[in-house]
Parts: structure tokens; sequence; C-alpha cells
């Protein structure tokens, strides 16, 4: 009888993980590493993309997109940049910054092949490194500032 109630509460959990796996979108996600093979979401490489070729002002724009994972991705780099002095913020970007991190809209966020979930925007932004978004932008704003020139 034990035997059969771990299979039924194994059997639960599996489910209720594929239903939330199933029932995610995908093109309103943060992840740094999701799946098996730990790719990127795809607006983790769309911000990757724009951070590598230096396109702060097309990242600046982001703070007010219609998908929250673009506009959440968009905050976590700017404030990075403005750390480092390689970015300056208007009143209003700011405005946006403070309107984002304080907004109740949901966020998928995924780690790896089994963490998938529904968070706030503001919930994202009460943690440091959320998912790991620091080493994210160690890595990212590290390759957009090598000197190519060399060899």
């Amino acid at each position: 009888m034990k035997i059969f109630m771990i299979i039924i509460f194994l059997v639960c959990v599996v489910n209720f993980g594929y239903s939330q796996q199933r029932n995610r979108n995908e093109s309103r996600m943060v992840g740094f590493g999701c799946y098996k093979v730990g790719e990127p979401t795809k607006a983790v490489v769309k911000v990757t993309t724009l951070l590598n070729g230096r396109n702060y002002e097309a990242i600046a724009s982001l703070l007010d997109a219609e998908n929250p994972a673009e506009r959440c991705l968009a905050v976590i780099a700017l404030e990075r940049l403005v750390q480092l002095t390689k970015f300056e913020l208007t009143e209003a970007q700011s405005n946006l910054i403070s309107k984002a991190k304080n907004s109740q809209r949901i966020v998928w966020v995924c780690s790896g092949c089994t963490y998938f979930d529904r968070v706030t925007m503001q919930k994202m932004f009460s943690k440091d490194n959320f998912l790991g978004s620091q080493f994210w932008l160690d890595d990212v704003i590290g390759n957009s500032n090598k000197d190519t020139s060399k060899k």
C-alpha cells in the first residue's frame, strides 16, 4: 500500500510539472539556461544581441514593451549599464524602471529542464540575481567590451 501511495504521488507531481510546462508562454519567458540543453529564452537572446551590439537605446525602448520578459531584461541590463557608467537614464526611463519594479504583470521564468513558474515582475525584482541574471550580465557585458581589433 505504501509503494502504491508513493507511485500515485509521483504521478501527480509529474503531471503537475507537465501541465505547468504545457501552459507556459515561451515568448514571454525569462531564463538563462532552460530545458535539457540549457538554452536561453528568446527574450534573453534578443537582449543579449542588443548588449553585444552596444545598442543600449534599443534596450531602453524595451522599458515599455508589451512583452514583460523583455521589459524585465531591459530593467536589469540598463541598471547594470548605469552602474558601469555606460548609459545614462532619462527621467522618463527612470520612471519606467520604477513602474516595472512595482508591476503585478506576470512573467514566465525557467531554469533547467524542470523549473517553470510564473512570477510577478515585482517579485522578480525583489531578489538580487534572480535566476542568475547577474551572472548573465557579467558574461554578456564582458563580451560586449572586448576589443576585437587585436589579434
